[in-house]
């Protein structure tokens, strides 16, 4: 059903976000869903193709130096014509490639010096000032680097007693998912850190009436106005200079609820029950949002049109742009309206290719770059 603007701000799904400064000064506010999507009123599909909203893909083949070893690829982001690669667990590094997959440079020094970092655990770019932060997780910092030469500009310290595991930069701020080693010491998710006064605020509570809602690690979705998703949670958060808005809600009976929420890696029981749960490869263009869930060890794609509230869902998903034969091996970094991103290891790609499984398009790109067994492809989707 087709609904009008002011019939779109008459939907009131309310609840109060708790904000506190390091004072423990409280703020109560009340915010309404940009969008609610009802999924068990969504129109049943069978397959949700890749080549929907995609045009085509290109293979990057990123260079390895002495400098440049990864181990495994955690985030990737794209700014001025570069490409940002991530490694948590094993390089411990942020590096940057052109886009063609030349290496360009590193990012800081990993070490216990001074002005090294030990465990980068997330970065995020000032896109106006070509500046950008790391998350110095094991030394409770924020690092910042100029871009064209990643000089250290500056270092700036986070309350300790406190895991920090992933940071988005909006307008001088950045915010910060935290879960709290003592949770007698806050109820809060995020942290606002204002980069030139140091002032943090404290953003949405564990108390919270939403069901499905707990102190979860969480993710920021990183595209132009980076949103805050919590694991196994109902809702996307907007995350803006001044404070931090629901930006969708995903309704349904079958949702998990407060209390029900697997403490252990052991599903069986949690499945059994018929849950719906986690929304996760969440990307959105103009038209549609795009997201994933998890209902009795299946999964499940939303296509959610903004425009005239249509709501499908896909009993799977194929991803035709890359493979001949039925895959669903697809996770979208750094999506905007033009470009998404994804990886996979060379070794994997060079027994795609000699399994004949590959498009013939991909197939022909991967061919001319003269793959090794060790290293990594890029791809990279332009959208319709």
């Amino acid at each position: 059903m087709r609904k009008s603007i002011i019939e779109k701000l008459l939907i009131t799904y309310c609840f109060c976000i708790f904000c506190c400064n390091c004072n423990n000064k409280r703020e109560i506010q009340t915010v309404d869903a940009t969008y609610v999507v009802d999924i068990d009123k969504a129109e049943e599909k069978d397959v949700f193709y890749l080549s929907d909203i995609v045009k085509k893909v290109r293979a990057i083949r990123l260079e390895e130096t002495d400098y440049a070893l990864i181990g495994e690829i955690d985030e990737i982001q794209i700014f001025d014509n570069n490409i940002f690669i991530l490694d948590i667990v094993i390089a411990k590094k942020l590096f940057v490639y052109d886009m063609n997959g030349k290496f360009i440079r590193q990012i800081g020094t990993s070490g216990i010096g001074p002005d090294e970092y030990q465990g980068v655990f997330s970065f995020c770019i000032d896109s106006d000032r070509k500046e950008i932060y790391l998350l110095d997780h094991w030394k409770t910092r924020l690092l910042k680097y100029r871009i064209e030469d990643g000089k250290l500009l500056d270092k700036i310290k986070l309350p300790r007693g406190i895991s920090y595991s992933d940071i988005a930069y909006v307008e001088d701020n950045i915010y910060a998912v935290i879960t709290h080693d003592n949770p007698d010491e806050s109820n809060n998710l995020l942290f606002k850190i204002d980069v030139k006064t140091r002032e943090i605020k404290e953003y949405l509570s564990t108390e919270i009436p939403s069901s499905g809602w707990s102190n979860i690690k969480g993710r920021f979705i990183k595209d132009n106005i980076p949103k805050y998703r919590g694991s196994y949670t109902n809702t996307v958060f907007s995350c803006r200079k001044d404070s931090v808005y629901l930006y969708m809600s995903v309704k349904s009976k079958d949702w998990v609820r407060s209390g029900e929420i697997p403490l252990t890696d052991d599903m069986s029981a949690f499945n059994e029950k018929g849950r719906a749960h986690d929304i996760h490869k969440y990307f959105e263009n103009d038209t549609c949002i795009h997201f994933s869930y998890f209902k009795k060890g299946n999964t499940y794609h939303i296509v959610y049109n903004k425009q005239t509230q249509a709501i499908y869902r896909y009993q799977s998903t194929v991803n035709d742009i890359n493979y001949r034969f039925d895959s669903t091996v697809y996770n979208l970094f750094s999506v905007n309206s033009q470009f998404a991103y994804d990886w996979m290891y060379s070794n994997t790609v060079l027994y795609f290719l000699k399994k004949e499984q590959f498009s013939s398009e991909l197939a022909k790109q991967i061919e001319l770059l003269n793959l090794d067994e060790e290293g990594f492809l890029i791809l990279e989707y332009e959208l319709k």
